[in-house]
């Protein structure tokens, strides 16, 4: 049969039309029968079989481990032969369990234990454990006690045990039962039926007391007894006042009685007193502060809330910390609840708490005495990383009268009065890193702060001022009530690096107005800082520096790099954006003050000065405001220099009063409007106005108040109907030059003087010729400007002249022949210069042109040669192009910056600022010789937020020295291959916040010091923060490795082609896997003085030698401190050195301080006078070391290593009992000291028998040698190997001179020699009963029977007395 294509097609129609796949067909019907068809594929055939055939082979082929043959097979009373037998093959396992109905109709249960399932039908292999468990006996022992009732019921419970030093019992141990009393309740008299604690249940010492059950004080006091450890198993304790005394809490904590005296715990959960969010936790915040220095309050859920009623004291030193998840604190709107009251008292800190206390009620508050925290006569505070919001009241922190305060990561908001304050008498402040948002308008008072100083006690007329006061890298905003910022009336103050937005007054440092005194500001720094007020809307001062002007003048203030925007826009003629009043040496340097807003709301003046003495405002730059700077009354010896001003309304100088004197306005750039002034004085005092530029002015620029040019020039030899010629110059509306006639005439005669011609057409139209003929004279003219060119008056030793900076001088001027103090504008490299008197041509800042080139655009590049100092004095992209430095060139910032480019260094130098001076994208390459470079450098984010590893790289790439300044730094990893060292400024201001780890390869003697090195939080995991490779003499010093329980390795030294000689010192290791890990030839590495915090495993040596481990401290570690291993990496773990350290594991998980894994390559190491604590049995200090190791340590625990070694060795004793623990081959030779009952001390042998078995024996001397005394010669260290077990172990038949001791090989036993040849064996002995007799032993052994309390002899034959009768 064939088809057509045709046909193909009809068949392929018709399938897609009647078929159906099976994922399409009808669900089945439950519940399923068995007798189903399910079809599959059989050895490529398509067959079918019943459901319920399949499923029970299905059952076949997946061994159950535990099968009811009965139930299975349908086969009931059957014997253990026939079940056995049911079951097929292929469901036949090892371990398997299985029950079945007996012959006599019992069920029973059997378990095949044979090694190979074709012994399945053994039935002797199967193992009846019903049988097995009703063959177990408990016996009365010192854990449980068996009761037997009259029913003849025994019941079984815990043992007490008493403590006993004398017997090594350890603490002792009571299970506290119920006591069901009928008590009267003290306070309301009323009798009720409870589970009553008594202090008779609790009396005992060094007790371990179970709680099990619910316990009521009845309001009693009772007092735990010294050393106990109250251990909860579901029980609690309520209703009365425990007194601890160094009492240990432990299990599921519950007690809601008062509690007093002190608990060993590292920390008190507030949990543990019954704190219960949304509910009242005072007391049992109270109480954990009450009886532990660590008090620690949990997340126990998104936004709980732990709510405090009254006033929480602090009298002591006391670390409080949380999580910000939850907060702490009242929702109710109590206006005299402080929340934390700290007093008289050191060492407080406060971690990780989200404080609240009110809700945002629409009434206003009074000034009652409330808040979050109140700090009084202290020293040492810590407030970190706590969130302090919603303060209904007064303040959210006060402090008064103390000293060393740290405020830092710290969140401010939504407070009503004053968010920070510190009052009279605190002393070296830090408020670092914090925000503080949102002052509210609840408070009564019209002046609200964010963070204030100042005395508030004005009955002493002498108070201590606030001393060293320092806030930085801080964020204010929306404060419309008054200060971001208030000092009143102290000394050291430092403001830098904050943002402040949105508030009615920036920064105020004040003089402290008091109806007696005044008390000024002296030493302030206020720089860096960013002040922005609202575009639309009345603010008052950016910064207001008003101190003393009553009584003392505030002394030394510098004010420097601020940005101030929008401020003074109140109209205030009296104020400025930034205002100076009542100072002495003020310098104002380099700030920025601008306006964005529209007219109606401009700055008045920029910066305004009264009252002030030896001040120099300098370098500032002031556009869109409507005077420039203001200098009104009172002012004296004043500099106003080389400010540049833009877009003002009016004036960009003002000096206005007849008292301002010695003024100084020199090197200023203004830019008058047609309705403003360069400068305007009314001062007849005023007399050092010279050097200013002026910009774009048609009009007068200097002038009085009758507008009459403020300087003319006066010539003795020239007069006009008998007074004197005066020459003024004057620029009309147009820009032409106007001269008097006086000035006409005047010009003339000094041109007639010097052979000049001179005609008017020069005077009125070309102003280079003024500059020309007035050059050889001495003459003080005004500045002035047409529009077009650029003119300023310079002064010399001989001579002032004008002079005109353009282009068309190039050509018409023979540079060698112009006068001095002559202006040429050199258009190859874009700068102005000047002649001085030696003829040397000069930069416009006094620098010599031929070392110096001010660079201020890419067209001077070109020309710059090899050996000069080039200023950027402005932005310069490169566009993508590069720049090769020529060789030796020192790059001096000034302003400028490069950007968008590669700039390659050829032995090149840096000058700059810790600011930002390379823009994006920029290319380091070359050679550079610079002494420290700045991450800063290359523009960062201190805040975490944004990556920084390109700013790190680069500074890397420029120098040998990094310096890395307070802030917190995001970093996508960082590669080191050069020595370098990075210093930060301490690992507590210092981070760097780590998504992928630092490495450190190719390089020897690289340093990184005073940093802190985390996981960032959103990254799950890390294997390690910081990796060595391939390196040398590495330092890691004065650093924090925080893993946050997401790394595995803090410090990885990877040896590969080696990694030695490297310096880890004090250093902190926290919440780390493996703190360090040395492996693979990490040689010769010291790991010293280093604190190991929350860490699994501390200190992993693995495969590496000659390591110094040294006094660190090891503390609350989970598993070990220190672990050595060894994974075949080439070296054995040997020769390191582990001393002078102290272990404090967590006792309910560390297994060891140090553990040598049990591998044979960890040996020869040295363990030497380290000091370990709160290791509890069963664990060790040194654990799993079985080679040969030198261990030497000092203690009087059971931990099994030596007591002592003094001049030689003294061994520890053993009891009987005790030296049966140490029974296997490794311990053949051992020699120990054993304690008899009498008290008397002999030596046991662990020896080999002739039939192989091995036994500890006594050592007797015979009567036969050398006076009872063995006599051999100083034993080797390589035949003396001394274990954490308190034996020696000697070599076999060593070859150690004449005078031997050693153990014979065939026997085990032990014998000796004088002479090297004739050998003498140590006598055996043994001890016990009578019928524990020793069989199989040589003839004159002597065995001290305790039944009959005296030594017997074996003769070969029968025991006898040692004198050879027999016994009786």
């Amino acid at each position: 049969m064939f088809f057509t294509q045709e046909d193909y097609r009809k068949i392929e129609k018709w399938l897609l039309a009647n078929s159906v796949k099976d994922t399409e067909f009808a669900g089945a019907s439950l519940p399923l029968k068995g007798n189903e068809t399910v079809a599959f594929v059989q050895d490529g055939k398509n067959v079918n079989v019943l459901l319920k055939d399949l499923i029970e082979q299905i059952f076949i082929l997946g061994v159950s481990d535990f099968l009811n043959v009965t139930d299975k097979y349908g086969e009931s009373r059957i014997s253990l032969t026939q079940a056995i037998q049911l079951i097929p093959y292929k469901s036949r396992k090892i371990g398997q369990v299985i029950t079945f109905l007996d012959e006599d109709g019992e069920w029973k249960l059997f378990q095949f234990q044979g090694e190979r399932v074709n012994q399945w039908n053994n039935a002797t292999l199967w193992v009846d454990l019903i049988e097995r468990i009703q063959g177990i006996s408990i016996i009365d022992s010192e854990d449980i006690t068996a009761t037997v009732d009259n029913l003849n019921q025994t019941s079984l419970t815990f043992a007490d045990k008493n403590y006993n030093t004398t017997d090594y019992s350890g603490l002792g141990r009571v299970y506290l039962r119920k006591n069901i009393q009928t008590v009267v309740n003290p306070n309301t008299m009323v009798t009720y039926s409870t589970n009553l604690l008594t202090q008779e249940m609790l009396s005992k010492e060094n007790t371990i007391y179970h709680i099990q059950y619910d316990y009521n004080l009845n309001n009693q006091t009772i007092t735990i007894p010294e050393g106990c450890v109250l251990r909860f198993n579901g029980g609690s304790i309520s209703n009365g006042i425990i007194n601890f005394s160094n009492t240990t809490l432990s299990g599921d904590i519950n007690i809601t009685s008062n509690v007093t005296g002190n608990i060993l715990n590292n920390f008190a959960n507030i949990i543990w007193f019954g704190a219960k969010e949304n509910t009242d936790s005072t007391h049992a915040i109270q109480n954990a502060i009450n009886v532990c220095n660590r008090v620690y309050i949990p997340k126990v859920s998104e936004g709980a809330l732990f709510i405090i009623q009254e006033d929480i004291y602090i009298n002591k030193p006391t670390q409080i910390y949380g999580e910000l998840g939850n907060k702490i604190g009242n929702l109710e709107d109590i206006a005299t609840l402080t929340l934390f009251k700290v007093a008289n008292t050191e060492h407080v800190y406060f971690y990780n708490l989200n404080l609240t206390n009110g809700t945002a009620s629409t009434e206003k508050v009074t000034r009652e005495i409330s808040g979050a925290i109140n700090i009084d006569n202290c020293t040492d505070i810590i407030i970190d990383n706590c969130k302090i919001d919603n303060i209904f009241g007064h303040w959210g922190v006060k402090v008064r009268n103390t000293t060393d305060i740290k405020v830092e990561h710290t969140s401010f908001s939504n407070i009503t009065y004053n968010m920070l304050f510190f009052e009279e008498g605190c002393r070296n402040i830090l408020v670092n890193n914090s925000s503080f948002i949102n002052v509210t308008s609840l408070y009564e008072a019209d002046r609200k702060y964010m963070i204030s100083t100042g005395v508030t006690n004005y009955t002493d007329l002498f108070p201590v001022r606030v001393d060293n006061f320092k806030v930085t890298n801080c964020y204010f905003e929306n404060n419309s009530f008054w200060e971001a910022i208030d000092s009143h009336g102290g000394t050291n103050i430092i403001i830098e690096n904050n943002i402040i937005k949105d508030c009615a007054i920036g920064i105020a440092v004040n003089a402290d107005s008091r109806p007696a005194l005044s008390i000024p500001m002296d030493n302030v720094v206020i720089q860096n800082n960013y002040i922005k007020g609202w575009e639309n809307k009345q603010n008052f001062f950016g910064i207001n520096a008003t101190s003393g002007v009553y009584d003392y003048f505030g002394t030394n203030y510098y004010i420097s790099n601020n940005i101030v925007i929008d401020y003074n826009t109140d109209n205030n003629t009296i104020s400025g954006a930034i205002r100076l009043v009542g100072l002495r040496n003020a310098v104002v340097i380099n700030n920025t003050v601008k306006g964005t807003s529209n007219m109606a709301n401009r700055i008045y003046n920029g910066i305004y000065s009264t009252t002030c003495l030896d001040s120099n405002i300098s370098e500032n730059n002031i556009s869109n405001c409507i005077y420039g700077i203001r200098c009104e009354r009172g002012n004296y010896n004043i500099k106003i220099a080389f400010n540049t001003f833009k877009d003002l309304d009016r004036a960009n100088i003002v000096i206005n009063n007849t008292y301002s004197g010695l003024l100084d306005i020199s090197g200023n750039i203004t830019t008058p409007t047609n309705t403003g002034d360069a400068i305007f004085t009314n001062s007849t005092n005023c007399t050092g106005i010279k050097t200013n530029w002026i910009i774009g002015r048609k009009g007068f620029f200097i002038r009085t108040l009758d507008q009459r040019p403020l300087f003319a020039y006066t010539h003795d030899n020239i007069k006009r109907n008998g007074s004197t010629v005066q020459a003024q110059l004057t620029v009309t509306s147009t820009g032409e030059i106007r001269c008097a006639d006086e000035t006409v005439d005047l010009l003339r005669y000094m041109a007639e003087s010097e052979s000049l011609t001179l005609i008017d057409t020069d005077l009125i139209e070309y102003p280079v010729i003024v500059d020309k003929f007035l050059s050889p004279f001495k003459a003080q003219l005004q500045n002035w400007t047409n529009g077009d060119m650029a003119i300023s008056s310079i002064i010399y030793d001989t001579c002032e002249c004008v002079s005109v900076t353009s282009e068309v001088r190039d050509s018409a001027i023979n540079l060698n022949d112009v006068f001095v103090g002559y202006e040429y504008f050199n258009r190859s490299t874009n700068q102005i210069m000047t002649k001085d008197n030696n003829g040397i041509w000069l930069n416009m800042d006094g620098t010599s042109y031929s070392r110096v080139k001010i660079l201020s655009n890419v067209s001077q590049l070109s020309s710059i040669p090899a050996n000069n100092i080039i200023k950027i004095v402005s932005n310069i992209d490169f566009n993508g192009g590069s720049f090769v430095i020529p060789t030796n060139c020192t790059l001096d910032f000034q302003g400028g910056s490069f950007s968008n480019g590669t700039i390659i260094g050829s032995n090149t130098k840096i000058i700059a600022g810790i600011n930002k001076i390379f823009g994006d994208n920029v290319i380091i390459e070359g050679t550079w010789n610079i002494d420290e470079s700045y991450p800063d450098w290359f523009g960062i984010d201190k805040t975490g937020n944004t990556n920084n590893s390109i700013s790190f790289s680069n500074a890397i790439l420029l120098s040998n020295t990094i310096k890395i300044n307070k802030g917190k730094y995001l970093l996508d990893g960082l590669d080191i291959s050069k020595p370098i060292n990075i210093i930060g400024e301490g690992a507590i201001n210092t981070t760097l916040i780590l998504t992928n780890p630092i490495e450190i390869h190719d390089c020897n003697g690289t340093s990184i010091s005073k940093l802190t090195m985390e996981i960032a939080d959103n990254i799950e995991l890390l294997d390690y923060l910081m990796k060595i490779y391939k390196a040398f003499h590495l330092t890691i010093e004065s650093c924090t490795f925080y893993g946050k329980d997401k790394v595995n390795k803090g410090l990885y030294s990877y040896g590969d082609v080696q990694s030695y000689y490297h310096y880890i010192n004090n250093n902190r290791f926290v919440n780390l896997a493996n703190g360090v890990y040395l492996s693979y030839n990490s040689n010769a590495t010291t790991v010293s003085n280093n604190e190991f915090y929350l860490c699994t495993n501390c200190v992993l040596i693995d495969s590496s030698n000659g390591c110094r481990i040294e006094n660190n401290t090891f503390q609350n570690y989970v598993t070990t401190a220190i672990f050595l291993d060894y994974n075949d990496y080439g070296s054995n773990t040997w020769g390191n050195i582990i001393q002078g350290n102290y272990f404090e594991g967590t006792p309910a998980t560390a297994t060891a301080d140090i553990d040598f894994n049990n591998k044979t390559q960890c040996r020869n190491n040295t363990i030497l006078g380290n000091k370990s604590t709160y290791i509890a049995l069963p664990h060790k200090h040194i654990l799993n070391c079985i080679t040969e190791n030198t261990i030497i340590e000092t203690t009087n625990s059971t931990y099994r290593y030596p007591t002592k070694l003094p001049g030689f060795v003294k061994l520890q004793n053993f009891d009987e009992a005790s030296l049966t623990s140490f029974a296997t081959s490794e311990f053949t030779g051992v020699i120990a000291p054993r304690v008899l009952e009498s008290g008397a001390i002999d030596l046991r042998v662990y020896v080999k028998n002739a039939d192989g078995t091995h036994t500890w024996k006594s050592i007797i001397l015979s009567s036969n040698d050398n006076g009872n005394q063995i006599n051999i010669s100083v034993l080797n260290a390589t035949e003396i190997t001394q274990y954490a077990g308190g034996y020696l172990q000697l070599g076999y038949d060593a070859n150690i001179g004449a005078k031997r001791l050693t153990v014979e090989n065939s026997t085990g036993k032990i014998k000796y020699s004088a002479d090297g040849n004739n050998w003498r064996y140590l006598q055996e002995t043994g001890i016990g009963t009578t019928a524990n007799r020793p069989t199989g032993i040589n003839a004159g052994f002597q065995y001290f029977d305790t039944s009959l309390s005296k030594y017997i002899c074996w003769n070969g034959t029968a025991w006898v007395n040692l004198d050879g009768t027999p016994l009786t």
